[in-house]
């Protein structure tokens, strides 16, 4: 009878170790690069979650209170503002929007009273910028600057102008 006699090589040892390295050194390159791409997206959906929650305020703010010749555009201490008048109880006021110190802010106030100062105004939302205009009669269009160089516009129609 012939015995079997198995010789052991190195590369009987090398090979698995060399595939369990590739292996673990694979599974950590790719849980990193997902962990990359996680956090990537996760900041672009904050940014951006903020801007349009912004902006999203705001229309619902100027349908809220879409009323005929009550809702203009107008500058309120060298800052651009949006500016809507309401009457409660025989009693006029206005609610101010508009950005300052890094925020859009919302001022709610009894109409006639100009001294107060801009950042009496509540935070709503801190933005990287903000800009709002009339495109035309009864169009406003509002950008918010996020972080990272994207803007977001919104275009509200005041229905009461039509």
């Amino acid at each position: 009878m012939k015995k079997n006699i198995y010789q052991k090589h190195i590369i009987d040892l090398l090979f698995p170790l060399s595939l369990f390295f590739v292996f673990t050194l694979s599974a950590l390159l790719l849980l990193f690069l997902t962990a990359n791409s996680y956090a990537h997206s996760n900041t672009e959906n904050r940014t951006g979650y903020t801007a349009r929650t912004a902006l999203s305020y705001i229309a619902e703010k100027v349908h809220q209170n879409d009323v005929y010749g009550k809702i203009y555009l107008e500058q309120f201490d060298e800052v651009d503002t949006l500016a809507m008048e309401q009457t409660i109880d025989g009693e006029d006021y206005i609610t101010y929007i508009y950005l300052y110190d890094g925020y859009i802010r919302e001022l709610f106030t009894k109409a006639g009273i100009d001294n107060l100062p801009l950042s009496a105004g509540t935070p709503i939302l801190e933005v990287g910028d903000f800009t709002m205009e009339e495109v035309k009669a009864g169009l406003l269009r509002f950008t918010c600057g996020t972080d990272n160089d994207h803007a977001i516009t919104y275009y509200v129609e005041i229905k009461s102008i039509s």
